[in-house]
């Protein structure tokens, strides 16, 4: 299947006066039409930076440096083309066309994605009229259709409602309404789920299933929770400071994962099994200096693995091929292969 979005050797700086932060440093992934990606790490490996990078909108001092999004669409005559959103001015009108239209975004806490002042109807009906050509009425019944769509009772009543006035659960639908509302390719899902209950989390999982089945769109979803990434993922991208570390189908990388960082996180998280009052296992240390300049493995530092190995610390490497549709960036792993 061709990748509705291709994503090469990105690199996104922060240069600063104290040093240069590489939060995202040549990551590379694909992603294709009807399924979803799970990007995983330890908060500030460079998750959220990769979503905000595809939209154009990295916060400054931040910028891409390096490599290519290549989003891949159709012309007027049904030819494939291909565009690289690194090359658009991230506030030109191109850029801001294809923010919601191709590519939308929804957020972890919708209360400061929503304006206050504004009700929940209109700010959808507004990112509508924005990338469609509709009147008012039919902008709201759109909205309303929507907001039905996503579980909201009573949409005809709701979509009046200020953005307060809704609970956690029903504005995080709102924005999820908002994001679909112009029937994009591609939805980056940024911990939309992490400021809600695990009852509240699993409806907004079904529910992205349910519109990913019915509208046929890609899904980049950004978390730090393995067991929402194994939900609702089918493929997975375990990311460490900036730098990915294995890619894998899920039951794969869950059932038999290879790098030491992956398997570091599997056994952090208890199993249904698990005693009562059992010490989980952590990941000693902590990560590097976000400064820093590493030629090996960020890892290598709290690996139990690779011993201090010289390899580990000094040797640059890229993904490598292990098996069907999985890799792992692990020098010892590359140099046994």
């Amino acid at each position: 299947m061709v990748p509705v979005l291709q994503v090469e050797d990105l690199r996104v700086h922060f240069i600063l006066d104290e040093g240069t932060v590489r939060a995202v440093d040549g990551v590379t992934f694909s992603l294709e039409p009807g399924k979803t990606l799970g990007i995983v790490g330890e908060s500030g490996s460079g998750k959220s930076v990769i979503g905000q990078a595809i939209l154009r909108i990295v916060p400054p001092p931040g910028r891409i440096v390096q490599g290519k999004i290549l989003l891949r669409s159709g012309n007027h005559n049904g030819d494939p083309t291909q565009l690289d959103l690194v090359t658009l001015d991230p506030h030109s009108r191109e850029a801001r066309r294809i923010r919601g239209h191709d590519v939308a975004m929804i957020f972890q806490e919708p209360m400061n994605s929503f304006s206050p002042v504004h009700t929940v109807g209109s700010q959808i009906m507004e990112a509508l009229r924005i990338h469609t050509d509709v009147s008012q009425e039919e902008a709201r019944n759109r909205a309303i259709e929507m907001l039905e769509k996503v579980g909201i009772p009573h949409p005809g009543r709701r979509i009046d409602a200020y953005p307060h006035e809704l609970s956690g659960g029903m504005r995080q639908r709102a924005m999820i309404a908002m994001a679909l509302v112009c029937n994009p390719r591609i939805l980056i899902a940024d911990e939309p789920t992490t400021a809600l209950d695990v009852t509240i989390q699993a409806q907004i999982l079904e529910l992205l299933k349910q519109l990913q089945e019915e509208f046929g769109m890609a899904i980049l979803f950004i978390s730090h929770n393995l067991g929402v990434i194994a939900e609702i993922s089918h493929e997975v991208l375990v990311i460490y400071f900036g730098r990915v570390m294995e890619l894998a189908p899920v039951d794969v990388l869950f059932n038999n994962p290879l790098h030491p960082y992956t398997r570091a996180l599997l056994k952090s998280v208890p199993g249904i099994d698990t005693p009562v009052r059992t010490q989980l296992a952590t990941i000693e240390g902590t990560l590097p200096d976000p400064f820093a300049e590493i030629t090996g493995c960020p890892f290598n530092a709290r690996c139990t693995q690779c011993g201090g190995d010289i390899h580990c610390r000094d040797d640059q490497y890229e993904l490598t091929k292990i098996g069907e549709r999985h890799y792992v960036s692990c020098p010892r792993m590359c140099i046994a292969i």
